[in-house]
């Protein structure tokens, strides 16, 4: 990772987050709660090494509930792999906890999901963004896990030129 952020109450504004490391897999990784990730320019994650680990520009984790990713603009995360079965899950923003809201965000030139939802996340809102060139636009799903996504709110995205992933995935 980048910017590891731990802590709950914190905001995080107007970085420029890269890394030259081919091996990196994550820009920010949010573990904290009640936070905000906004203006921020979060680029050239190559995650050469993620082999179907994952990876993300934004990374929402567990245990960040109630975070806010807003006005974030997010691109060229492992787009070398863009189509491949280790890119499948590489996203732009990805969010696996409860509670947040990813808005107003410009997102371009991932090779996963524009806006990724997994892991059974409920109570999130995805609105105002704009995702283009992606291997997907926005998915919202349970992680391949038995359990379900509730009650959140996906409005007003412009989604345009993104792919089907990898396979149709």
């Amino acid at each position: 990772m980048v910017w590891t952020q731990t802590g709950s109450y914190v905001a995080v504004k107007g970085f420029n987050i890269t890394s030259s490391d081919p091996n990196t897999r994550i820009g920010i990784e949010w573990l904290g709660g009640h936070g905000l990730i906004q203006g921020n320019k979060v680029h050239d994650i190559q995650c050469s090494g993620c082999v179907g680990n994952g990876g993300a520009g934004i990374n929402v984790d567990n245990g960040s509930a109630y975070t806010t990713a807003d006005s974030n603009i997010v691109y060229n995360i492992d787009i070398r792999g863009k189509g491949g079965a280790a890119s499948l899950y590489v996203h732009g923003i990805y969010v696996h906890t409860y509670y947040n809201v990813i808005s107003n965000n410009l997102v371009y030139n991932c090779a996963g999901w524009g806006v990724e939802q997994g892991h059974q996340v409920s109570n999130s809102t995805i609105v105002n963004n704009t995702i283009f060139e992606c291997g997907g636009g926005v998915m919202l799903g349970t992680g391949g896990s038995s359990g379900t996504s509730n009650n959140n709110v996906i409005n007003n995205n412009i989604l345009v030129y993104n792919g089907p992933g990898y396979s149709g995935h």
